[in-house]
């Protein structure tokens, strides 16, 4: 049954607009009733108790107390950023964009329902690695990050390419066959099938599972971001990995939407200049979107320079055998 957002909102044409764009919407884990009248809304609080209350903080409801009681978790609406900001345990800005607004919703829901189920909150921790500066070493680090973690653990990494980065030969061999790709996971989480198909998409390497690369380059950005982070989530609660390296690359537009779900949030750069100016407008971008929460569990990492000949498993070998991963073994070894 899916879960439900109960919307008090006097701006008609604002409320019904949102609920027509989240009801009609595939695979959204709720629906949103929506309420202009005060009268209403306490009506179908008497027989029905959302998960989750917003209400307009300009309107002067009276009941607010009286209706707050009658759900499991309140927000409150906002037309001003500041307020968002500063009070972000309990305000939601209104006029963000509608994607970025559900996603905020949907992962409040998330985390009441990990205070509510404190063993599911640390049972798949997710490993984000994302940074605004290219040719860094992401890949290399996500993937090292991974294979170490699967030491203790099972993993799983997921990589945000247009392509599949394993060379053909390299992905396909007698025993496994060819694998799939992120495109046909989302194709199979959307036919309710992805549990059951996931083990037969992945490729591995030293112990991690590998879900990478599109069907086609288009499949990347015709998905919504929001719907690539309801995937991971459902991977997250749903399987038995124990943890997942999230490789989002350096695309802001879809990192913003899955920043949120990581516990730890890994940032590598390089030294020069530009890179560390790129660095910088990331973080101003943070502070001035209200993000002071994640800057916390944010680290910057610089890692040391990798073999650049060879195939990529051939150089993923030579860099978890160098200072590349002894430098990630030292950053993760409370991990272990």
């Amino acid at each position: 049954m899916k879960k439900v957002v109960a919307m008090y909102e006097q701006e008609e044409a604002y409320g019904k607009n949102l609920a027509e764009y989240v009801n009609r919407k595939e695979n959204m884990p709720f629906e949103l009733q929506v309420f202009s009248q005060a009268d209403k809304l306490s009506d179908y609080l008497q027989g029905h108790t959302p998960q989750l209350l917003l209400l307009s903080e300009e309107s002067s409801l009276e009941s607010y107390g009286e209706m707050s009681v009658k759900t499991q978790d309140v927000l409150y609406l906002t037309e001003h950023k500041e307020q968002a900001r500063d009070h972000k345990e309990n305000h939601i800005y209104k006029y963000q964009p509608t994607d970025q607004l559900l996603n905020q919703l949907m992962q409040r829901m998330s985390d009441h329902d990990k205070r509510d189920s404190p063993v599911m909150q640390e049972s798949c921790p997710i490993y984000g690695v994302y940074s605004p500066v290219g040719r860094c070493g992401k890949t290399t680090f996500s993937l090292l990050l991974g294979e170490l973690l699967a030491r203790k653990r099972s993993v799983l990494y997921i990589g945000f390419d247009e392509l599949p980065f394993w060379d053909e030969e390299e992905n396909i061999s007698e025993e496994q066959g060819e694998k799939g790709t992120l495109s046909d996971a989302y194709f199979y989480w959307q036919r309710q099938k992805l549990k059951e198909k996931l083990p037969v998409l992945v490729s591995h390497w030293h112990g991690v599972d590998v879900l990478t690369g599109m069907n086609c380059p288009e499949d990347l950005c015709a998905i919504q971001p929001e719907e690539w982070s309801q995937l991971i989530l459902k991977i997250a609660q749903e399987t038995e990995y124990a943890a997942i390296v999230l490789d989002i690359g350096s695309k802001l537009w879809l990192a913003d939407s899955m920043f949120s779900m990581c516990s730890q949030l890994y940032v590598p750069v390089l030294s020069e200049r530009l890179a560390k100016d790129q660095q910088r407008r990331f973080e101003l971008w943070l502070e001035k979107n209200g993000s002071d929460e994640l800057l916390q569990r944010m680290q910057i990492v610089t890692l040391p320079q990798c073999a650049q000949n060879g195939t990529m498993k051939e150089r993923l070998e030579y860099a978890l055998w160098g200072e590349a991963g002894d430098y990630v073994r030292n950053l993760i070894k409370s991990e272990w």
